[in-house]
C-alpha cells in the first residue's frame, strides 16, 4: 500500500493564505509547486494532482533556458521526461507519449490526444486493494476500442516529484536556473504596489 505521509525533519513553514505550507528545502521555488501536488495526493484531489504534475517538464526544461528561448515545445518537454524520468521508470512511456497526455488532460480534461502512440492512458487510485501497476492493454468493451495504457497515478506523481528534486540538486547552480527561478509562482507575504498588505500567489 503506498504511504502519502510525509517526515516533517528538515523542512521548514512557508506563509500561505490563511495556513502555512510545510515544505522540503530541497528544491528552492520548485517546493511550492511539489509540495502543492503532494497535499493534493493526500487529500485524494487526483486530477488536481495529475494536471499540475504534467506541468513539471515544462517548467523544468524552460528553467534550464535563456529568456529568449522560455517557450514551451514538444521537443524541449519531451527531452526532459526522456532523460529524467522514462529512462529510469517508463520504456513503455516516452517524452512524446507525456507531452501527448499533458495536451489532452490540460487542454481538453481528456486522456487520450490524437498525437499520441496510445488510444488512452488510464490512471489506477490507490484504495487499499493495490493498484493496476504499469501495463499495456488492448481494449475491445462497448464504445471504446483501442490500447489502453495503465499507470498507477499516486506512484506517477511521486516519480515525477523525485525527479524534479534530482534534477534540480544537479542544476541549481545552472546560471539560467538561477536567473529564471525568481519568476516561478509563489506565496508572497507583500507585492509592492499590489498586494496591500494582503497575502499573494504571483
Amino acid at each position: 500500500m503506498l504511504n502519502l505521509s510525509v517526515s516533517l525533519r528538515g523542512y521548514r513553514l512557508v506563509k500561505g493564505i490563511g495556513y502555512c505550507n510545510v515544505v522540503n528545502p530541497g528544491a528552492g521555488e520548485l517546493e511550492i509547486i511539489l509540495n502543492d501536488i503532494e497535499r493534493a495526493l493526500a487529500a485524494r484531489l487526483w486530477y488536481a494532482a495529475l494536471t499540475v504534475t504534467l506541468s513539471l517538464p515544462d517548467i523544468c526544461s524552460l528553467l534550464e533556458r535563456p529568456e529568449d528561448e522560455r517557450w514551451s515545445k514538444r521537443e524541449k518537454y519531451a527531452a526532459w521526461f526522456n532523460e529524467h524520468v522514462a529512462k529510469l521508470h517508463y520504456p513503455e512511456f516516452t517524452g512524446d507519449d507525456c507531452y501527448s497526455l499533458r495536451g489532452g488532460v490540460v487542454h481538453h480534461g481528456q486522456f487520450g490526444h490524437a498525437k499520441s502512440r496510445y488510444d488512452r492512458v488510464a490512471f489506477s487510485l490507490p484504495d487499499g486493494r493495490g493498484s493496476v501497476f504499469d501495463r499495456m492493454m488492448s481494449t475491445d468493451c462497448g464504445s471504446f476500442k483501442g490500447t489502453t495504457l495503465s499507470l498507477d497515478l499516486a506512484l506517477f506523481c511521486q516519480r515525477l516529484i523525485e525527479a524534479v528534486r534530482t534534477w534540480y540538486r544537479d542544476n541549481a547552480d545552472d546560471p539560467n536556473v538561477v536567473a529564471n527561478l525568481p519568476n516561478l509562482v509563489r506565496y508572497r507575504d507583500v507585492m509592492e504596489g499590489h498586494s496591500n498588505g494582503i497575502p499573494m500567489i504571483a
